[in-house]
């Protein structure tokens, strides 16, 4: 975004060897002095506007305000006022190392509050107790997702989840749209990983039952040859197209590398999908909690 500049003419002019006074040009007409500065701009949505007469009266533009808005638009889902001036205040690296230190607001923990609050409130408005289910759908699991990012103080590390869920993705428009419960575990994956290491992370999606269940390799036979029994490949298809490698090869500036004939360069084929769908085998649930 271009912004308007105001030109801030301030000079100080020595009085003594110990003595400064703080003189702002084209503040007195006696200095004969002409200050031109761009038009007032008001930013969309905001109540501050950085208007001429901020040259000469040592106010200023609101610049550190409009950059931490910026920031924040970035860095987060969403900040109110009092979290712009704070950042502006602060400086972006102090906000950054503040929220790195915070707690994560755990998706599985306060899912378990929402559900209850939901069944309360249900059984308070007349619900038949028979009807209610014995575990969350994926709808409980869309307001805890919304009770943390509208109360949580995490507000960085929620941004940062959101963006590698939708990398590392499963999805409820499957069976899974009735286990809020590992719908929210599995987020938690993303909120625990937000600040490390991504083979952390990578680690921790393949070997999660939602993800074993939505990319297929959750018990994953061995190959048997002789029986035509294959290993499903679909999960190392997806782990080296999406969550790593991708299709290409890249040079360093993101550009696809070409063979000698202008071709692309792939980063794997078939024969490697079919190894590597042999790692993700003997895959199968640890323990089953029994509904109540």
């Amino acid at each position: 975004m271009k912004r308007k500049l105001l030109y801030f003419l301030a000079a100080t002019l020595s009085l003594s060897g110990t003595m400064q006074a703080q003189v702002i040009l084209g503040s007195d007409p006696a200095q004969d002095i002409k200050v031109t500065t761009s038009s007032n701009y008001t930013p969309q949505y905001w109540s501050y506007t950085a208007s001429g007469d901020k040259t000469i009266n040592k106010v200023g533009l609101e610049g550190p305000l409009m950059e931490a808005s910026r920031f924040l638009s970035q860095a987060t889902l969403g900040a109110d006022m009092a979290t712009i001036q704070k950042v502006a205040d602060q400086g972006i690296q102090a906000w950054i190392e503040e929220q790195q230190a915070l707690p994560p607001t755990q998706m599985l923990e306060s899912l378990k509050d929402v559900y209850a609050e939901v069944i309360e409130w249900y059984l308070a408005n007349g619900g038949d107790p028979e009807e209610l289910s014995g575990r969350p759908s994926w709808t409980i699991f869309n307001y805890t997702w919304w009770e943390n990012h509208m109360k949580g103080e995490d507000l960085l590390r929620q941004k940062v989840a959101l963006a590698l869920s939708e990398i590392l993705v499963i999805s409820f428009n499957s069976s899974l749209s009735d286990a809020g419960y590992g719908l929210a575990d599995y987020y938690d994956v993303m909120l625990r990983n937000s600040f490390g290491n991504y083979e952390d992370i990578l680690n921790e999606v393949s070997l999660h039952p939602c993800m074993g269940y939505y990319l297929s390799h959750l018990n994953n036979p061995r190959e048997i040859p002789e029986e035509n029994i294959h290993s499903d490949e679909n999960y190392a298809r997806e782990i080296m197209q999406l969550f790593s490698v991708g299709l290409y090869e890249l040079n360093q500036d993101g550009s696809r590398k070409k063979d000698d004939q202008g071709k692309w360069i792939p980063t794997y084929d078939q024969a490697d999908i079919k190894e590597l769908a042999k790692v993700f085998t003997g895959l199968g649930v640890g323990d089953v909690i029994e509904n109540p």
